[in-house]
């Protein structure tokens, strides 16, 4: 992909990898831009013929112009979801908000758009994880649509944006799209082009309403204005975005903290309340109410991890404090610079970062010597605790990385003749390294 500025669509490829178990015919004679035939009406859609497509611009977007022999319907659908949910704990969560008959009853509307059903049958056998990583997300978003009580437009709306604000991962690079983290630029640039390509969808769906296409071009912005790709802020997004950002939140959540790195399910609660920034706060409420609701059983904690564990904790809380400490030097000495309209939203940023760690004690001299003394006298009771204190210190160095990192691109128009702040901020790279 080095050098390559041109995204491939990489549809095709997938139909043809679908066509080995579940037969994908051409509905229609597909043809390119200058109207000549490429694939022939009832024409399998073969690796061969996927090569073909994919030299050509097509008059018509191809999901348009293919049948599948087996679409997931409802039940399929519902069947696959309640067995996960009971496998994560959100079995409590469902009978709380009595949510069964309405997730199948949301499930039957989605799979009443023809188009809807085909897409998301592909998602689900190319993307497995990430299709039933959607479904998941649906229910939880259903759960704080109730939990908001809002409209039920609204709701159906959220639930099926939330199932298709994915599927333009089919159309890009396979490698990026399946990718957790750790993106170069350019790869980056590549995994934010499914937001368009899943509105693009979206809008394409016969009846569907065009909210569901709005929702999904912002469920990646942030009300902090650092998300993509138009960085709007606040109550510039739209209800609907706002609820399936939060459950992307958490979503991403449970991925890193609970599932890749064992921790357990309670961490998630504190992490949010310290992501607040991201969203608005009527939508941070409800989700917290939400998690509240489920029931996970607590794992049981490895004592020589947690003890190798705390002093890697007492570093980090080191070296965070002389970060804070060090951008806290430089905001004072480069006040006049840092006044320039290119810096305002980066600046909040800053001091909301500021705020949490004020209110939130996580660094203070209290949180040294507990941690010190759970070591030296091996305060099982204090474990779990530990757990959550790990996760939320590096929450917060994600923060300051995040910081940093979106503060880079405005150096060159704001301090591009000065020496020493290079030096300085320099300096302050290092201590995240």
């Amino acid at each position: 992909m080095a050098g390559n500025e041109v995204q491939l669509d990489y549809f095709a490829e997938h139909l043809a990898q679908v066509n080995k178990n579940n037969q994908v015919l051409a509905s229609d004679n597909i043809c390119n831009q200058q109207g000549a035939i490429i694939v022939t009406k009832g024409q399998e859609i073969t690796p061969q013929v996927a090569r073909q497509l994919a030299l050509h611009k097509l008059i018509s977007p191809l999901h348009s112009s293919i049948n599948l022999k087996q679409v997931r319907n409802s039940k399929q659908m519902c069947d696959a979801l309640i067995g996960r949910l009971n496998e994560i704990g959100f079995a409590p969560m469902i009978k709380k908000f009595d949510l069964f008959k309405e997730i199948i009853y949301q499930l039957n509307n989605v799979c009443s758009y023809p188009m809807v059903g085909l897409k998301l049958t592909i998602l689900a056998e190319r993307f497995p994880s990430i299709f039933n990583r959607e479904l998941i997300s649906a229910v939880i978003a259903l759960a704080i649509c109730r939990e908001l009580k809002l409209k039920d437009e609204v709701v159906h709306t959220i639930f099926i944006a939330t199932l298709l604000s994915e599927t333009g991962l089919l159309h890009i690079d396979p490698a990026i799209a399946q990718k957790d983290g750790d993106f170069s630029p350019e790869e980056w640039r590549f995994y934010q082009g499914h937001v368009a390509i899943s509105k693009s969808f979206a809008d394409h769906v016969p009846n569907l309403s065009p909210r569901v296409g709005l929702a999904i071009i912002e469920h990646h912005e942030r009300s902090d204005g650092f998300g993509y790709p138009f960085q709007k802020s606040g109550d510039q997004l739209c209800i609907e975005s706002r609820i399936i950002a939060k459950v992307g939140t958490i979503s991403a959540i449970y991925r890193k903290r609970v599932l890749a790195e064992g921790y357990s399910f309670s961490v998630i609660i504190p992490i949010l309340q310290l992501n607040s920034s991201q969203n608005t706060q009527d939508v941070n409420n409800a989700a917290l109410r939400v998690l509240s609701n489920v029931t996970v059983p607590v794992k049981e904690i490895d004592e020589a991890r947690i003890l190798k564990l705390i002093p890697k904790l007492l570093s980090l809380a080191q070296r965070l404090n002389k970060w804070l400490s060090h951008a806290r030097v430089i905001a004072k000495e480069f006040k006049t610079e840092l006044q320039h309209p290119s810096v305002t939203m980066h600046i909040a940023q800053y001091e909301k970062l500021n705020s949490i760690l004020n209110s939130s004690g996580l660094l203070s001299p209290h949180q040294v010597d507990w941690l010190e003394g759970i070591a030296k006298n091996k305060t099982k009771k204090d474990y779990h605790v530990v757990e959550q204190y790990a996760v939320m210190l590096y929450e917060l160095e994600y923060h300051c990385l995040r910081v940093k990192r979106n503060f880079e691109p405005v150096i060159p128009i704001v301090f591009s003749n000065s020496v020493k702040f290079k030096e300085m901020n320099e300096e302050l790279h290092q201590l995240l390294l």
